[in-house]
């Protein structure tokens, strides 16, 4: 069985490394430190899963996720939002999609990728 490909944006290093240790080696591992390079990424490379920061520099979290409908590629992809600020984040975003809250807890990323 092939590792998942998670994809995770965002601009804080600390954040990427949490999400990486989390995971260990059950899952190849892409990095992007902005919204530009993730969303060329995902759109060239469409991995399982991605973990995009709702206030990523440069392609938001919402920006994104406005994006998810008008490509196919997304169409397979679980995509969680990260914040600190889960007020800020619409609600039917967190509806539609997976949204964890900032810090990070390791079960809550273990379940965004089960």
């Amino acid at each position: 069985m092939s590792k998942k490909i998670v994809l995770i944006i965002d601009n804080d290093s600390r954040v990427r490394s949490q999400i990486i240790e989390c995971l260990g080696n059950t899952c190849e591992v892409i990095e992007a430190d902005d919204g530009v390079k993730g969303l060329r990424y995902a759109t060239k490379n469409s991995p399982d899963i991605i973990f995009v920061d709702w206030k990523a520099p440069f392609v938001t979290g919402e920006t994104f996720c406005n994006f998810l409908p008008k490509s196919l590629n997304f169409k397979n992809s679980k995509v969680v939002f990260m914040s600190a600020w889960p007020d800020n984040v619409a609600m039917d975003f967190k509806n539609t999609h997976s949204f964890i809250k900032k810090p990070l807890l390791r079960e809550d990323i273990q379940r965004a990728v089960a």
